[in-house]
């Protein structure tokens, strides 16, 4: 019995190790919130097709950036960027509303691109009775060689007569959870398992005696 204990202990030390060694790190955007003074801090965007201000409508409510066309009729392209130095497994999210202005079949994009990751919203996509679409989006990526890597968020406008945006917030990218190798995964599985049949073996121990 003592020592299923001590095995029992010894197995609650390796999770609780695991588990430890797996809480995402602080975010390495800078101003992800849109927060900071001046509210574009730390990003770069187009012109006058970008708007970052303190008045957020989409999140945590300190700071949101909006991508727009200048006019619905001419074709635009509305960008937001931020380059990153990383290395290793990250966790990127951000919230993202899409609005338009009537109820239609238009064909304006929305794309954000990460690494070998990218995300594609068409304003098409919006239910036929509906005019926003809000959505937390989540990139997984692992293995990341050291490099300079772009996050670029982009609102492809057509001259369609039909006007769009994208709602920006809570840009976060923290460092992600180590992957377990194969030899790990195996142990800790034997681990578990080996754990199953020492409690039945007690309790059989117990209704014997």
């Amino acid at each position: 019995m003592e020592k299923t204990t001590r095995i029992i202990l010894g197995a609650a030390v390796c999770v609780a190790v695991l588990i430890a060694t797996t809480q995402p790190a602080l975010s390495c955007i800078t101003n992800g919130n849109f927060a900071q003074d001046p509210p574009g801090t730390g990003w770069s965007y187009g012109n006058n097709n970008v708007s970052v201000d303190s008045d957020s409508t989409a999140g945590d409510g300190n700071g949101k950036a909006i991508l727009r066309p200048d006019n619905e009729d001419v074709q635009s392209l509305s960008w937001l960027s931020q380059g990153i130095g990383l290395e290793g497994n990250y966790i990127l999210s951000f919230d993202m509303v899409m609005e338009k202005s009537i109820i239609g079949g238009e064909t304006d994009t929305f794309t954000a691109t990460f690494a070998d990751k990218s995300y594609t919203k068409e304003s098409s996509e919006l239910d036929e009775f509906d005019t926003q679409y809000a959505e937390t989006v989540t990139f997984v990526l692992y293995g990341l060689e050291q490099a300079n890597y772009t996050l670029l968020f982009k609102l492809d406008n057509q001259p369609d007569g039909i006007f769009t945006r994208v709602i920006l917030d809570n840009v976060i990218l923290s460092q992600g959870p180590p992957m377990v190798p194969v030899p790990g995964a195996l142990l800790l599985g034997g681990l578990g398992s080996a754990l199953v049949v020492l409690m039945k073996k007690t309790r059989m121990l117990g209704i014997v005696s």
